[in-house]
């Protein structure tokens, strides 16, 4: 019996790379987009304790002007900071939504090639099969022959 050779492993091996290499990508853009929400709660929190510290401030007593303004300045500042993060936040969830599309795409190709293959491979058994049975009915029909006449 033949082997069974699919002509277009080639290129099925080459889509398996590709898709390796888009799920490759597609983690680093997640690991990325994990430490920007870090990031991004980190200032959060940052801003909360400003806010926090200038009220307990305020609240003790005597209010330094200077002070406070430069409280005020501060949490601005970490508020910029905040939005600044957070627009790259935006910006990575963009690209894991492209990136994820891309190894979709990547391993709906490879499947189809996949599924070709096990197609193609399903017809060549059943012809190697077919073959096989037509050559076992010319044996028997053979014998039959030689029965027939023998006796």
């Amino acid at each position: 019996m033949k082997k069974f050779i699919f002509r277009l492993d080639g290129v099925l091996k080459c889509r398996e790379q590709v898709e390796k290499q888009k799920q490759i990508l597609l983690g680093e853009v997640r690991g990325r987009l994990a430490n920007q929400e870090k990031a991004v709660s980190l200032a959060n929190t940052t801003v909360a304790e400003a806010r926090e510290e200038l009220r307990r401030e305020e609240s003790v007593g005597e209010i330094d002007v200077v002070q406070a303004r430069q409280h005020r300045w501060h949490i601005g500042a970490l508020r910029k900071r905040v939005s600044e993060l957070t627009r790259c936040l935006r910006t990575l969830e963009i690209e894991l939504s492209r990136r994820r599309d891309e190894a979709v795409r990547a391993q709906r190709d490879r499947k189809v090639l996949e599924m070709l293959r096990a197609r193609r491979r399903a017809l060549y058994l059943r012809k190697t099969e077919r073959s096989e049975q037509n050559e076992l009915d010319d044996v028997a029909a053979k014998n039959q022959a030689i029965r027939r006449t023998g006796s």
